[in-house]
């Protein structure tokens, strides 16, 4: 029993890592345990999407923090990349209201668009 726990400890670390480092096994993990959450997110992420400027060349960056609200779910945080006219990828902000059935209410664009010059520039400042 004794050896088991460090490999235990092993297996969570790596959980841990892929869950924050590997989008697919992220999208997996959410969609096998939060199933109405990943479906969530997924209805506004595509919207989203569709809804940029370039959406042939528009990627998630961030998948969105998902919030219950008294007769929907509200999701912040959603972060595209997208390609601007000149060529340059462009960080946008997205929020969406989606009703209790998983329809889509409202989208919003949020902010400025800044350029991405390195994936550290994908992290965020906190929501108000």
């Amino acid at each position: 029993m004794r050896k088991l726990i460090p490999v235990l400890i092993l297996g969570a670390f790596a959980l841990v890592i892929a869950h924050q480092e590997i989008p697919a096994f992220a999208d997996w993990w959410e969609s096998a345990l939060f199933p109405e959450a990943w479906q969530v997110k997924n209805t506004c992420q595509q919207a989203a999407i569709k809804q940029s400027d370039n959406p042939d060349y528009a990627r998630i960056l961030k998948s969105g923090k998902v919030h219950n609200t008294e007769k929907g779910t509200y999701i912040d945080r959603l972060v595209l990349g997208e390609m601007d006219k000149g060529g340059v990828e462009q960080k946008i902000e997205y929020t969406c209201y989606l009703d209790s059935a998983g329809v889509l209410v409202k989208l919003n664009r949020l902010g400025n668009k800044r350029p991405v010059t390195s994936e550290s520039d994908i992290e965020l400042s906190p929501a108000p």
